[in-house]
Formats: C-alpha cells, sequence, structure tokens
C-alpha cells in the first residue's frame, strides 16, 4: 500500500510556471520613500545651484544663438505681435521659431523689466520641472529596477555637462524637451494601463504644444500613434480602438500645431518656414560643401567633423564651436567614452529579448522599449538630414528623447554591474559628471568668453 500511494503522488510534480503571469505583470511602481525623495531633492537642489551659477557665469549673448533668442522675446514683448523673418528682422534669425517659449519668456521679461538673466532662470525653472518628469518616466518605465535607476537617470539628465549649461542660458531647447518628457511619461502610462480616447486627445495636445515649441519635436507625431497601436494589439483591444485613440491624438496635435503652419504658409508659402530660413541663415554659415567638394556625400564629413563634432556636444562644449576654448579638454572626452561603450554594450544585453532580464518583462512592457527605440532613431535620422543641408553637429538636436537615451544609457550600466553594487555605480556616475560640471564652470567657460 505504501509504494501504490507514492505512485499515486507522483503526476502532482509538474509545472513551475504557476507564477510566471503574476511575474510578468507591467505593474506602477509604489510611492517613493522618504531617503528616495530627500536623494531627488539634492539633485534638484545641486542642479538649481550649479545652473544658477552657470547663468551668472557665462557672459550674455555667448552661448549658441542666445542673442536672436533673447532679441525674438524682447520684440514679442515690445511690439506685442510674433515677428516675420526677413535679412534685418529685429528679432534675428531665430524669428521663423515657433512662438511658446518666447510668448513664456516675454512674460517674464515684463514681469523682470527686461532682465536678461531673469530669461536665464526661466530655463533654470524648466529644467527643474523637467527633472521631475525624469524622474517619474524612468520609474514607470522600470519599476522592477528600483529607485536607484530612477535616480540615475535623473542625475544624468541634471548633470550632463552640456545639458546643464543649456538648461542656464536662452533657449528654446528647454521648453521642447520639457513638454516632449511629458509625453513620454504619459506614453508609459498609457502602454502600462491602457489608452483612453480621453487621454489621447490630452497626450495629442502635449504633442502640438512640443511642436509650437520646437518644430524639432516632429517625430512625437509618429512616436505617440506608434505608442497607442503596439499597446492596444499587446493587451489585444480590438483594433477599432486603437485607430480612434491614435487618430485622436493626431487630430488633438494638430488642431493646436495648425494655426501655426497656416501663418507660415500665408507669409513664407512654407508651412514650417524653412525656405526663408534658408535665405537669411545660409548666407554666412558653413555647409558640408564648405569643408569638402563632395559635402554631405563625402565619408570623411561624417567621420572627420560630424561625429566627433556631436560626441563632443554630447559631453560638452560651451560657447560657439568656432572658439577651441570652449571645449574640455581632449581627456575627459576619452574618459566619458570607457563608460559609454560600457553602457552600449550593456544596453544591447538589456535589450535581447532572449535574455534572461527581458523574459521578465511583459510584452506589452518590451515592446514600448522598442517604441523607444523607434523614437531615439527618428531624431537621429532628423539630425542627419538637418546636418546634410547645414554643418549643425550639435547634439542638443537629439535632446528631444533625452528621457529615453538617458533610461537606456542607464540601464546598460544597471545590466552589467553586480546586483548588490548597481546603486553605488550609478552614484557613482551620478558624482563623476556633478564634477565634470564644476570643472566646466570654473575652468572652462569663465576662459571661453
Amino acid at each position: 500500500m505504501p509504494k501504490a500511494k507514492r505512485r499515486s503522488r507522483k503526476p502532482a510534480v509538474s509545472v513551475p510556471e504557476v507564477s510566471q503571469p503574476e511575474s510578468l505583470e507591467w505593474v506602477a511602481p509604489p510611492p517613493p520613500t522618504l531617503a528616495v525623495r530627500r536623494v531627488l531633492w539634492a539633485i534638484l537642489g545641486a542642479f538649481a545651484l550649479l545652473s544658477v551659477v552657470c547663468a551668472f557665469v557665462t557672459r550674455m549673448g555667448t552661448a549658441p544663438d542666445e542673442a536672436h533668442h533673447v532679441a525674438y522675446v524682447r520684440y514679442l514683448a515690445t511690439e506685442m505681435r510674433l515677428p516675420i523673418l526677413s535679412e534685418d528682422s529685429p528679432a534675428g534669425y531665430e524669428a521663423h521659431q515657433p512662438p511658446a517659449y518666447y510668448a513664456l519668456g516675454a512674460l517674464v521679461w515684463w514681469v523682470s523689466r527686461g532682465n536678461e538673466y531673469a530669461l536665464r532662470l526661466l530655463n533654470t525653472a524648466i529644467g527643474l520641472v523637467f527633472l521631475v518628469v525624469v524622474f517619474h518616466f524612468a520609474r514607470e518605465l522600470l519599476p522592477r529596477a528600483g529607485d536607484a535607476f530612477a535616480l540615475g537617470v535623473t542625475g544624468l539628465c541634471a548633470f550632463l555637462p552640456m545639458h546643464l549649461y543649456l538648461l542656464s542660458v536662452c533657449t528654446n531647447d528647454g521648453l521642447a524637451n520639457l513638454v516632449a518628457a511629458w509625453v513620454l511619461l504619459r506614453l508609459v502610462r498609457g502602454s502600462r494601463d491602457g489608452f483612453g480616447v480621453f487621454d489621447s486627445v490630452l497626450t495629442g495636445g502635449l504633442i502640438g504644444l512640443a511642436l509650437l515649441s520646437k518644430s524639432t519635436a516632429l517625430p512625437l507625431v509618429a512616436v505617440g500613434p506608434l505608442a497607442v497601436a503596439i499597446a492596444s494589439r499587446s493587451r489585444q483591444a480590438p483594433s477599432r480602438v486603437a485607430f480612434v485613440c491614435s487618430a485622436a491624438m493626431v487630430v488633438a496635435a494638430a488642431v493646436v500645431y495648425a494655426p501655426w503652419l497656416a501663418r507660415n504658409l500665408v507669409l513664407y508659402g512654407d508651412p514650417l518656414g524653412v525656405g526663408r530660413f534658408n535665405e537669411v541663415f545660409l548666407k554666412d554659415r558653413p555647409t558640408a560643401f564648405t569643408f569638402f567638394p563632395d559635402g554631405p556625400a563625402s565619408p570623411s564629413y561624417w567621420m572627420v567633423l560630424v561625429g566627433p563634432y556631436t560626441w563632443k556636444t554630447l559631453v560638452g562644449a560651451f560657447g560657439h564651436l568656432s572658439q577651441p576654448q570652449c571645449f574640455l579638454p581632449i581627456w575627459v572626452y576619452r574618459a566619458a567614452a570607457v563608460p559609454a561603450i560600457v553602457a552600449v554594450f550593456g544596453m544591447l544585453m538589456f535589450l535581447d529579448l532572449a535574455h534572461e532580464g527581458a523574459r521578465e518583462m511583459a510584452e506589452g512592457h518590451r515592446k514600448f522599449l522598442g517604441v523607444l527605440v523607434v523614437g531615439v532613431f527618428l531624431v537621429f535620422l532628423a539630425y542627419l538630414q538637418f546636418n546634410v543641408t547645414y554643418f549643425q553637429a550639435q547634439a542638443r538636436y537629439l535632446f528631444l528623447m533625452l528621457p529615453a537615451m538617458a533610461s537606456l544609457y542607464v540601464a546598460g550600466l544597471w545590466r552589467v554591474s553586480p546586483g548588490p553594487l548597481r546603486p553605488w555605480v550609478l552614484g557613482m556616475h551620478t558624482v563623476l559628471l556633478v564634477a565634470t560640471s564644476v570643472y566646466a564652470l570654473v575652468a572652462i567657460i569663465p576662459s571661453s568668453q
């Protein structure tokens, strides 16, 4: 009898996959602990301090295009109307830019009675909001990675020297990147919880606002509906729902952005005003043909100029690129390449869907990471196209997707680091970025003016 009982228990040995669906569920992160909030506040405080110092250490007008951004704000504040781009426009060659940042700047101009440094502090405030949005985006993107991951992403965005510099001078990049980060936060939440029509309309309105901040936000018009379509398919929602939500998002963006396109069409015969901008801007600006007879068809143009300048302006360059003293020492760029290479290697491991860590993610979660990769790729393609027409190898044009880029970068460092050491690795990475930014403030920016 005992033997018979043992045989009857044998089939009960079976299937270890019972808890698998729960482990694959993409869940919202719990509220951050008090300790995490304190670290976040420390990051925000350090960023605000460095940004304010940078705003007052940097001589007004020495940052790229800053004089023209200030001229646009001044014109809007004093003339109470939008400028028209021309060769002798008092608003400068940035007069073709969408008006959202300049309208906000005009308000600051009135309140501060024309104080140009107040315009710089506006970008510091924009940067603080941007960092809070990035923190929540990173937490919701990879909740299982823990708050050390989210703080690492926030620290990278706060103290990357080039980004810190941009958020300390007058430029429309900061507002465009803030609204784009907000769009990404809404997309990650919608991909996890499902998209509704009302949510899609709000997200589309934000996409339109990003476009009204800077036209380089156009890739978001593709990224948003793509996220809706993939999330709906992963959740096995009817295709009609995906179509309605995607259409609502695009229509909402169009409603916000269309008046600006119509104005440009009437004034310049071109919805984006690109033709008029080329007439004004390219008269005294270098192009690929300035350096190589074959222009952008020359491999040397991309390998000798665009590639190295992109890397340097990704890490940090503080002033007009024609001035050698605006760059950090060459050893800094080479040293920064070491963690970047490690992070790229780890990122490829992290994104490999056959890897053990990736199999712990729900299907919709994995596919949303793919949406972010597509978004980064689209922004990079636009950057390459921009450098076909102009020589503008400035990595700030890639910062529209900085929250996604920083998250993938930190995910790479997180993936290759031993488990117990991950918070220490990410913390040390942030400390090194802070040290590099302080060095730039003390040694590079004062001598580059």
